[in-house]
């Protein structure tokens, strides 16, 4: 990334006032008195990037009240009318595009942000047809129309997803890349990226340094979800055939041994099992099924022997049958009906939990709101129905001192869950015994045809024949309904299998990535960046401790002295102390050190950086230098640094002798007219 131009436009009552200016490929030192505009300019280029949030907030307020109210010029307040900020900037495959944002304007929002492919700055072209753009609203990190979607995507950064505090997965937004980037003069010296917004994301500041070095976590914590979204993927489509199978045989009143739930790599298919009723195999009840026509066709062939009271004693049996059938239906019914009662009032005792629960919460969050509010809470009573609190599932009346409104709130939540759990288990069960049912009412049905076939038969003898037809028809049936609950069986087995092979083969790729949390590779870039802190920091002049001791701590990616994190701190703390200007120079080292790595390797740092007043808390001069030195020196880095050198001349020729940068500079104030 290269920041080519910038330019500020006011207009006033007494024309077009602002700021215009080209920065070096390299470094740009921007030279002026303090309170004389050096920040704004800074915070006018975050703000034009949309990244005014490592300032502290959003939108045109954190800028200077020169760009939005009224500014000094030749003794005189000059009011603002409108304001604008265009910035040019461009990408590594030298693509250019110039930023267009308002900073005060009456139909131009400030979360709108105009694109241009024109060299408007350097080159003077025309500006052309803007592509809208917008900020700070749902989407702008991920929608086409978003800006910082473009900018993304412009700056070939490929934001990865990285876990939040709610346990969800959010982006790794722009904002929080270039605060690694820019450090502004109030906040930005406290701390190793010290203005990075919060966004929810959890340390964030690891996330953003191991993004910017480009190392391989993400990359595997992408194949990890990937194998974790497969293996939930694989377990869905077990859960499926189990389903299927399962209800195929409880449809005949039977069941599944031997199917697990979930994939297991000890499983085989052959462990499953189905029973249907008195336990009996699929192939076991087509023999019996077999037999039984057999016997059929061998009755119908010889009913001509079959004597009345042969029919007769067969009716009395099949009667007998019947009999039993009935008091089974009738008792599982009776439960059917009881399971639906109890269901109804646990229903009706939920809502009532429901009710209290709505109204001791209110109750709850007007107490905690202050004293001004007077909850009337009875020692023995319920603070919104006034009666002696129940359990409703017993019928108890709870005698003595009654819960608080916290307790009572946690009591109705317990309650609530349990009924809604045996609620859960009561319809399930009642879906088990409706098939019972159907299967007994089915059975009982059969009984009362054959006994009709069997009496018609004593007067007709061709209504016996007919009788064992219809036998040998049902068993027909029946066996061919068998035979197809053995084809589904045979099928989810064969799917089960596939899905088996490609669970073991997920979770070996699974298993096979680095237990470790970063790569091999990972730990050469983390130890090359170690490398160049402690080599920064020695040049810099660091001496609060010894540089051979610091580490940078493979849990956080911070600098570290004997396990404690390193840097100025009170002397109260825990944290290992540097005086105030050693802490800086530990801040530049940490910087400057992440370019320096992510320049030798492949990585995502944006080859620039940005500082307001660096030389912080009297910094020497001769560690100044160093770092100007560094600055310039350094192979494919822009920096942009804002700095006063006390106003001396004396010790900005002492810090800048001898080196290469471009100067930009101003004697009063940063607006001034535009030509």
């Amino acid at each position: 990334m290269y920041i080519a131009g910038l330019k500020i436009n006011i207009v006033t009552e007494y024309g077009v006032f602002g700021f215009e200016e080209n920065f070096s490929r390299h470094l740009t030192i921007v030279r002026a008195q303090n309170s004389s505009g050096k920040s704004t300019l800074f915070n006018t280029i975050l703000y034009a990037l949309g990244c005014e949030e490592i300032l502290g907030g959003k939108g045109e307020g954190f800028l200077s009240y020169c760009l939005t109210s009224n500014f000094e010029y030749k003794q005189k307040t000059i009011k603002v009318l409108s304001s604008e900020v265009f910035l040019e900037v461009e990408n590594k495959y030298g693509e250019v595009k110039t930023f267009r944002r308002a900073i005060k304007d009456n139909i131009k929002n400030s979360k709108l942000v105009e694109i241009y492919n024109s060299k408007y700055i350097t080159e003077k072209e025309r500006l052309g047809v803007a592509v809208p753009t917008y900020l700070h609203d749902a989407g702008a990190a991920i929608n086409e129309s978003g800006f910082h979607s473009f900018l993304e995507n412009f700056l070939d950064l490929n934001l990865p997803q990285v876990p939040n505090t709610s346990g969800s997965l959010t982006k790794l937004y722009i904002q929080t890349i270039f605060a690694a980037h820019a450090v502004e003069q109030k906040r930005g010296w406290t701390d190793y990226i010290a203005n990075i917004p919060f966004f929810g994301i959890r340390d964030v500041k690891t996330r953003v340094i191991e993004y910017l070095l480009g190392l391989e976590v993400f990359d595997i914590n992408e194949l990890k979800n990937f194998y974790i979204s497969e293996s939930n993927k694989i377990i869905s489509q077990w859960d499926a055939e189990v389903k299927e199978l399962s209800g195929k045989v409880k449809e005949r009143n039977g069941f599944v041994k031997g199917l697990p739930t979930k994939p297991s790599n000890l499983f085989h298919v052959d462990e499953i099992e189905i029973l249907l009723q008195d336990e009996l195999t699929i192939s076991q009840r087509i023999s019996i099924l077999d037999k039984e026509y057999l016997e059929a066709k061998r009755n119908e062939d010889s009913e001509n022997n079959v004597s009345s009271v042969e029919l007769v004693d067969q009716i009395e049996n099949i009667e007998d049958e019947l009999n039993l059938l009935i008091i089974k239906f009738d008792h599982i019914n009776n439960s059917l009906n009881r399971n639906k009662i109890t269901i109804s009032d646990y229903n009706e005792i939920l809502e009532q939990i429901e009710n209290d629960l709505i109204k001791n919460k209110s109750a709850f969050k007007l107490r905690q709101l202050g004293a001004e509010y007077d909850i009337q809470i009875a020692n023995d009573k319920c603070p919104t129905c006034f009666q002696n609190v129940v359990d409703n599932l017993f019928a108890e009346t709870i005698k003595g001192p009654q819960m608080d409104l916290k307790e009572q709130i946690e009591y109705l939540n317990s309650q609530k869950k349990m009924l809604q759990n045996q609620i859960i288990g009561l319809s399930a069960n009642n879906e088990l015994i409706e098939l019972s049912l159907s299967n007994v009412k089915k059975e009982i049905q059969r009984k009362n045809e054959v006994i009709r076939s069997i009496k018609k038969s004593i007067t007709s003898g061709s209504e016996i024949s007919k009788l064992y037809v219809r036998q040998q028809i049902y068993i027909e049936n029946e066996v061919r309904e068998l035979q197809s609950l053995k084809d589904v069986e045979e099928k989810v087995k064969t799917n089960l299998n596939g899905l088996l092979i490609d669970f073991i083969k997920n979770q070996s790729s699974l298993n096979a990535l680095p237990k470790d949390v970063y790569s091999v590779k990972d730990k050469e870039k983390i130890k090359c960046f170690e490398k160049k802190f402690k080599e920064n920091a020695d040049d810099f002049g660091y001496k609060s401790a010894s540089i051979s001791d610091i580490h940078i701590n493979f849990d956080n990616l911070i600098p570290t002295l004997n396990h404690l994190e390193l840097r100025e701190i009170r002397k109260s703390s825990t944290k290992i102390d540097s005086s105030a200007s050693d802490f800086v120079r530990l801040i530049w080292s940490f910087l400057l050190g992440l370019q320096q790595t992510g320049l030798q390797y492949d990585s995502n740092i944006l080859n620039i950086l940005l500082l307001d007043e660096p030389g912080q808390h009297s910094m020497a001069l001769n560690s100044q230098r160093m770092l100007f030195k560094k600055l310039a020196e350094t192979q494919n880095l822009q920096s942009i640094v804002a700095a006063s050198f006390d106003n001396d001349d004396g010790n900005f020729n002492q810090v800048t002798s001898g080196l290469n940068f471009k100067l930009i500079s101003w004697d009063e104030k940063l607006i001034k007219p535009l030509r």
